[in-house]
């Protein structure tokens, strides 16, 4: 009989063939032993799937498997469906693990039967080669009438959106048929731990940065646009609301949470209306901007929350005074500087981040 597998990281691909090689070495030089890795490619069109099978007969760990293209969620769904492991990650595969992570994710809690352990994550800009760390202050274990608490501090870390820095009980997700939505993209991640963090009755949270997420854009202007991403932030903020409900969290830390992460969204739908891939026009973002004002949740986030970005500061006298194209105006003036001046903007954050790690 054959031993049972501990962990399963599945790993969607696609046409990242110039990024893939270093994320499965990653896996295959992996500290500890008994797990797999489930390479799922989503219909490249590119060489990765040449590259999965080239690894793949050299170690045993890898299963790979070739689908049709239907995105990030599906393939992550399909790797789900497919793994063995008594808990699951889940590594995209432009990123890559720290050859310890694993060992010091299960290692550390090994014994207390915990049905999610999470670790801190240090982001990789590729252009300048700076990076910082996004960790938790220190190890913490959460039980049963704590797990509120638990929630509360992956929060404030700035660690619960992600589903790569976690290890999940497959039985949970089996057993409540979880699985990420497919159409939600940025926030299928959130929406996924949304869901599993009802079932949970016990976190691990460990301090160890061990996932390398690595930013090839610098400056939020020149991603992917995200069409009517702002008729989407309430329902994301509802789906947290739900979940705080759920596990019984205090009305205050909810309404604090709450504030700042619908503040949060709403700034990424603003950045949202005015990258140079956005295809709105001046009279598409009034309507865009017109509908946010209306609704209470976003105003209130706005006006609440504790965060201090100037770009929030500057939301917050656009919100009071609620004039729609007197807003799109000055927005559309702040981000066409923050393009111009991309230069010296990346000049002088990565000037703080050196000053920071001196």
């Amino acid at each position: 009989m054959s031993k049972a597998i501990d962990i399963s990281v599945i790993v969607p691909i696609y046409n990242t063939a110039s990024f893939l090689e270093k994320c499965i070495i990653s896996l295959i030089e992996q500290t500890y032993e008994n797990f797999e890795i489930l390479l799922i490619d989503d219909g490249s069109t590119d060489n990765s799937f040449s590259i999965c099978q080239k690894y793949a007969d050299k170690c045993s760990k890898i299963r790979i498997f070739k689908k049709k293209n239907g995105g990030l969620s599906s393939a992550r769904n399909y790797g789900i469906n497919q793994a063995r492991g008594e808990y699951l990650t889940f590594l995209d595969s432009d990123d890559w693990f720290e050859n310890t992570m694993l060992e010091k994710m299960l290692e550390k809690y090994k014994d207390y039967n915990l049905e999610v352990i999470i670790q801190g994550f240090q982001v990789d800009f590729e252009n300048d080669g700076s990076s910082y760390l996004q960790v938790f202050e220190k190890n913490k274990i959460f039980k049963l009438d704590r797990i509120y608490e638990g929630i509360r501090y992956i929060e404030q870390s700035g660690l619960f959106n992600s589903s790569c820095n976690k290890l999940y009980k497959r039985k949970i997700i089996e057993q409540n048929t979880i699985y990420f939505e497919e159409g939600q993209e940025p926030a299928e991640d959130l929406l996924f731990n949304c869901n599993y963090f009802k079932y949970v009755h016990s976190i691990g949270c460990i301090k160890n940065p061990g996932y390398h997420y690595i930013k090839r854009n610098q400056v939020s202007l020149t991603v992917k646009y995200m069409p009517n991403y702002e008729k989407r932030i309430v329902s994301f903020g509802e789906a947290r609301k739900n979940l705080y409900e759920a596990v019984g969290m205090p009305q205050s830390d909810m309404k604090n949470l709450l504030y700042n992460t619908m503040a949060s969204y709403t700034l990424t739908a603003f950045s949202n209306l005015y990258r140079i891939t956005s295809p709105l026009k001046f009279r598409e973002r009034n309507e865009a901007i017109r509908y946010m004002y209306r609704q209470h949740e976003i105003i209130e986030g706005v006006l609440s929350s504790q965060y201090t970005n100037l770009f929030l500061k500057i939301l917050r006298c656009m919100v009071k005074i609620k004039n729609v194209t007197v807003t799109n105006i000055i927005f559309t003036i702040l981000y066409k500087c923050r393009y111009h001046f991309e230069e010296i903007y990346l000049k002088m954050r990565k000037r703080i981040l050196y000053s920071q790690k001196r």
